[in-house]
């Protein structure tokens, strides 16, 4: 079988991915080396890449080791195509741009389905509890009606409970759902969601880290919950104990810098306990009704602030104007977006934005997206 470019790229970073002493930020820096064409490695000699600026000794013996696991990545790439997945490198621009700014961001992820969901301008999470009450059921399937005029794409994990009424909603109302899985995309877990993982491929999809022939094994399932913290410009925790994954993804989300919402509920509830949990940590803003959260993200304020605090002679910088006219291109733009665009950390690119902040050209946004002053 012959192979795209794409998935030659994306071989050769699973490659890495499987090859001892190599994490994801090594991977990336690795990338950067070869301007994110990593077919090139294939034929690359110890000596060739001793010779590129920054590439040391150990990491020029990492690529020459990850040769080794090219078969193993090869085969992983046959066995999706034959289900109907999709293996994707960070370098392809299918790669979902969200989790493009994350240092703890899988290299590759396998996905399958609508490639567009995984683009969409604005994206909910929705969990919960795997027990949810009717009462978290009912919540859940009205609000996602009440945000439907927005057109999120909604992101959960498939799992029983408030999980798979999020994605049963989204379908209902025709919008956009992604599931993240803890196995492989040869595999639908819980095997009795297998219809709806079916229909969600049309205006959504699946996506995974795994391979497939990768069990639901429980330490998954917190590398699940991160993606779904990733993808989401906000996280809304319906139910939840206070073990368990919906405060996993939850705490993730916050250590992200996303958007936090918890449902509140009496003290005394098991499945609101959580949720009480974060509200009172200041780790999520309590949400009580369905139209807070696009309010509070702008999704419903589509005029532009024309209050201006900068003066006009102010001199930008290069980086400050080509971040400028990225921001002049819409109306607000997701850091994940600028990032990607810039090829910039996103530490190094938040003290941009609020030294421009302070200075009154940008203005922040919820949901961690900029907009223009000017």
């Amino acid at each position: 079988m012959e192979f795209t470019v794409a998935e030659e790229n994306a071989i050769f970073a699973r490659a890495l991915m499987l090859t001892p002493g190599l994490g994801n930020r090594s991977i990336r820096q690795i990338a950067r080396f070869f301007e994110d064409d990593l077919t090139v490695l294939r034929s690359a000699t110890k000596k060739q890449l001793l010779q590129i600026e920054g590439v040391s000794e150990r990491l020029a013996k990492a690529v020459l080791d990850a040769k080794k696991q090219l078969h193993k990545a090869e085969q992983e790439c046959r066995s999706s195509l034959r289900c109907g997945t999709r293996m994707v490198a960070f370098t392809d621009s299918e790669f979902p741009h969200r989790l493009r700014v994350f240092d703890d961001a899988p290299v590759v992820v396998f996905v399958k389905g609508n490639a567009l969901p995984f683009h969409h301008q604005k994206s909910i999470g929705v969990v919960g509890t795997r027990n949810a009450t009717n009462a978290g059921k009912t919540l859940t399937e009205k609000w996602i009606d009440a945000w439907r005029p927005h057109q999120p794409c909604i992101v959960s994990g498939l799992a029983y409970g408030i999980d798979i009424t999020a994605h049963q909603a989204a379908l209902k109302y025709d919008l956009p759902t992604v599931a993240v899985l803890g196995n492989g995309l040869d595999t639908i877990y819980p095997s009795l969601h297998r219809s709806v993982a079916n229909q969600m491929l049309e205006k959504g999809g699946l996506i995974s880290e795994f391979p497939p022939g990768t069990k639901p094994d429980r330490q998954n399932f917190p590398m699940r919950n991160r993606i779904v913290a990733m993808l989401s410009d906000a996280l809304v925790v319906v139910e939840a104990a206070k073990k368990g994954g919906a405060l996993i993804t939850a705490n993730m989300a916050f250590d992200y810098n996303k958007e936090v919402y918890a449902v509140p509920g009496r003290p005394g509830d098991t499945y609101s306990e959580g949720c009480n949990i974060l509200i009172a940590q200041n780790k999520a803003a309590l949400i009580h009704q369905a139209d807070q959260l696009p309010k509070e993200l702008r999704w419903t304020d589509r005029s532009k602030n024309t209050v201006r605090q900068a003066e006009l002679f102010v001199e930008l910088n290069a980086n400050e104007k080509q971040l400028m006219e990225l921001l002049g291109r819409t109306r607000e733009t997701a850091l994940e977006t600028l990032c990607s665009s810039l090829n910039e950390r996103p530490s190094a690119l938040l003290a941009m934005l609020l030294e421009m902040e302070l200075k009154g050209l940008v203005q922040s946004l919820p949901g961690n997206r900029f907009s223009s002053l000017l």
